[in-house]
């Protein structure tokens, strides 16, 4: 399997995770890998958690997922995301075929469990004509490991990188529908006649919900937002698959669900990935932020939990949104030289905030930072913009060295290429006033924050 996809980084997340440490389980489709940062869950809720996930996965397959899951963690709670559901496709109203048979949807989330009992038991269910070739990954997707190249890289990934972090920086993007797409959306009826919970899927609730009275932790449903524009056409028939669910979980005492779709009546085009017209959206960076502290809330609200620190790894998540104390660092430079074309220094006159005003749709932040005992080449640099407690952008990724020749005269040719730029567009972030953070990480997962003391107002 390709160990840089975000997919497949969830279940790598998970087996990677030591025996009975997870507090909260995440099982669910793309909607739940873009809909939910267990980053911020777990900074929010002080918990220690994991997402599994997987394109176009079925309840049945969440079934088999929870099944894989309690081999090895006791959670507390296991939350599950209902989007396929909705969806108003026969793959997922249908389930089982004719022959007994599970449907899936062609994206292989069936293959990402290790060897085992409860992959056996779904694989037989899923191919029993074919049972022994979709049981072992090295028959059934032998194109990646006699390519040499493919190989190289998936496995790279897998003995150098965090699959937990290679999963959060897939989603951290800021791009958003266009206006054309939304009009297509408003000028389109949707019909809702597939928008029901069939028995089979009833069946498989009830298999859920059962492993959880078994093994005694708590169940929580929940929606991930849609669009606004597809959630008015369609909203008579996601209220009904939403009251059919009620009705079902109203009789167990520790099942909860939680409509965030009904909540918000659905987010708009700034808080969605770009796409074409049609049932599945998915939540960009802003979109996935607003989700998650949404849902952290939540959780707070209704669950307590008694979590070892010793098994939380710290993220910048944790240190920003929890107000951690930033000790001051001697060997960390850095600065926040301006924002499009205001600066923050003109002469001998300084300030410490700038306002970018609306007709500018487009900002783009200059600055350079780097940390005298580490070397440049081995760090990830972000920048973090943080409007209060409530949200918090991190940049993607590492942020693209630029060349900074007043750098190299001032500490030699080794940081010169010190300097950055963070682009992104206005609408990919809420309106108001953020503070600035320089972040540098190390390749050995040590976290340093500066505050820069400087603020960015987005009108």
């Amino acid at each position: 399997m390709n160990n840089k996809s975000w997919d497949v980084s969830t279940f790598n997340s998970f087996y990677e995770s030591d025996k009975n440490t997870l507090d909260i389980i995440f099982i669910g489709s793309s909607h739940l890998n873009k809909g939910v940062d267990t980053y911020i869950i777990d900074a929010n809720c002080k918990t220690n958690s994991v997402k599994i996930s997987g394109g176009g996965m079925t309840i049945a397959q969440m079934y088999y997922n929870l099944k894989e899951v309690l081999n090895s963690q006791n959670p507390n709670l296991v939350v599950m995301e209902t989007y396929t559901l909705i969806e108003p496709k026969d793959t997922y109203n249908k389930l089982i075929d004719d022959n007994d048979k599970l449907l899936v949807k062609p994206y292989n989330a069936e293959y990402y469990k290790r060897f085992g009992l409860v992959k056996y038991e779904e694989i037989s269910k899923t191919y029993p004509d074919s049972k022994l070739y979709n049981m072992f990954n090295s028959f059934r997707f032998n194109d990646v490991w006699t390519d040499g190249e493919r190989l190289s890289a998936s496995t790279q990934a897998k003995l150098s990188l965090d699959p937990k972090k290679i999963n959060q920086d897939y989603n951290k993007k800021l791009s958003f529908i266009s206006d054309a797409v939304i009009e297509q959306y408003n000028n389109k009826e949707f019909s809702t006649k597939k928008f029901f919970l069939s028995e089979n899927e009833k069946l498989y609730l009830n298999k859920i919900i059962e492993l959880s009275k078994i093994e005694n932790f708590e169940l929580l449903f929940f929606t991930t937002p849609i669009l606004d524009a597809y959630y008015k056409n369609t909203e008579v028939g996601i209220n009904k698959v939403s009251s059919q669910l009620n009705k079902l979980f109203k009789s167990h005492d520790n099942v909860k669900y939680y409509d965030i779709n009904q909540e918000v009546k659905g987010y708009d085009k700034t808080r969605f990935l770009p796409g074409t017209m049609n049932h599945n959206q998915h939540l960009n960076y802003k979109g996935i932020i607003n989700n998650s502290n949404l849902l952290s809330k939540f959780i707070k609200n209704n669950y307590k939990f008694d979590t070892d620190s010793g098994n939380r790894t710290q993220t910048i998540e944790d240190i920003l949104y929890n107000n951690r104390k930033i000790e001051k660092d001697s060997t960390f430079f850095g600065n926040i030289i301006g924002i499009n074309n205001f600066k923050y220094r003109i002469g001998d006159s300084l300030t410490n905030t700038i306002s970018v005003p609306r007709h500018q749709k487009n900002i783009s932040i200059k600055g350079w930072m780097f940390k005298e005992d580490l070397n440049l080449k081995r760090t990830t640099r972000k920048l973090a913009l943080k409007k209060k407690n409530n949200f918090i952008v991190i940049s993607e990724g590492n942020l693209k060295n630029r060349e900074n020749k007043s750098i190299s005269e001032r500490f030699r040719d080794n940081y010169k290429m010190s300097g950055f730029q963070f682009n992104f567009n206005r609408q990919s972030i809420e309106k108001g006033k953020y503070k600035i953070y320089n972040i540098i990480e190390s390749d050995k997962g040590e976290i340093f924050v500066k505050d820069m003391w400087k603020w960015l107002i987005i009108e």
